[in-house]
């Protein structure tokens, strides 16, 4: 009878330390979305400060990991034809350099026809500052291709590179190189913000 008891008690204190260790995980992984949604905000309110005096319409928020593939990150903001707007493109949340490029289309519908797709803006290697455009700009580079064309809409593309998939290797107490199999990073995260206003006029 003592013995059972004893056992009962074991496996009582053996389910109550996994419990406990379960929870701590849950809540390390519950902090990292949260520490992300914060900083979101911080650089959202940076960017939206970079387009004064124009008045500020909207942001979209891109969230990322660096894969061991290159990614496309696409986004669409639509416009008022006619009025001129700013768009300031944070990347303070960008550990490794980015590529931001705006379309006047959808790359998923001129499949077929991809000439009729225009580069209004490309900003190449970008990463740690603001970038700052307006659509004056991308206007005169769509009807430079297209002569009378108005711009209602952009799509915008974030080039994300491949992630660093491994470190070299700590070094030894001696100073050298070990030789074990190089140490796996980490998955990297990025965020990139794009805040956009209009001229008020």
């Amino acid at each position: 009878m003592k013995m059972n008891i004893k056992y009962m008690l074991l496996a009582v204190a053996l389910v109550a330390c996994v419990s406990i260790a379960f929870k701590q995980h849950d809540r390390k992984k519950e902090g990292e979305p949260s520490l992300m949604v914060s900083k979101a905000a911080e650089y959202k309110a940076k960017s939206r400060e970079k387009i004064k005096p124009y008045r500020y319409d909207g942001s979209k928020i891109s969230y990322f990991n660096y894969m061991t593939f290159e990614q496309k990150k696409s986004i669409e903001v639509l416009l008022f034809n006619g009025i001129d707007y700013k768009f300031c493109f944070n990347t303070d949340g960008v550990p490794k350099s980015i590529d931001i490029e705006i379309y006047d289309r959808d790359e998923l519908k001129v499949e077929a026809d991809r000439d009729k797709r225009i580069l209004l803006y490309e900003a190449k290697g970008v990463m740690q500052k603001d970038v700052l455009v307006t659509s004056a700009e991308m206007l005169k580079a769509l009807q430079a291709k297209k002569p009378g064309t108005s711009l209602k809409k952009i799509f915008i593309e974030y080039i994300v590179p491949i992630g660093d998939k491994a470190v070299s290797p700590p070094p030894t107490n001696e100073g050298k190189k070990s030789k074990d199999a190089p140490v796996t990073n980490p998955q990297e995260q990025g965020i990139v913000v794009v805040s956009y206003g209009y001229k008020n006029i």
